[in-house]
């Protein structure tokens, strides 16, 4: 808790936030001033009975600069695509089999 962490977007982006909660099958982060968007987003991952792992990500957020509130519809569109872009990479982390640590 309270690390602050770098956001990378399509390589081009890149924005902060600050851990705010943490398990040990979940963490919360928040954005930092500056950031297009106010908000926050959870990563969690559980393992079922079926032995299946699910990763979740649940956010809200609201406009931080007036250019993300004059453009809430593309907004709206680049924050789903890198929502999905993570679930994705977690994704290629888990099926290759690869062991992943945090630095």
């Amino acid at each position: 808790m309270g690390d602050t962490i770098g956001i990378l977007y399509r390589s081009r982006l890149f924005f902060a936030a600050r851990v705010i909660a943490r398990t040990d099958a979940s963490f919360t982060y928040r954005t930092l001033a500056g950031h297009p968007e106010l908000g926050e987003e959870t990563f969690a991952v559980r393992k079922e009975a079926s032995g299946a792992v699910v990763v979740s990500l649940r956010s809200w957020s609201r406009p931080g600069i007036l250019a993300t509130r004059a453009c809430s519809r593309l907004t709206r569109i680049v924050q789903v695509s890198a929502s999905l872009g993570a679930l994705d990479h977690l994704q290629g982390i888990a099926s290759s089999g690869a062991t992943y640590r945090a630095r």
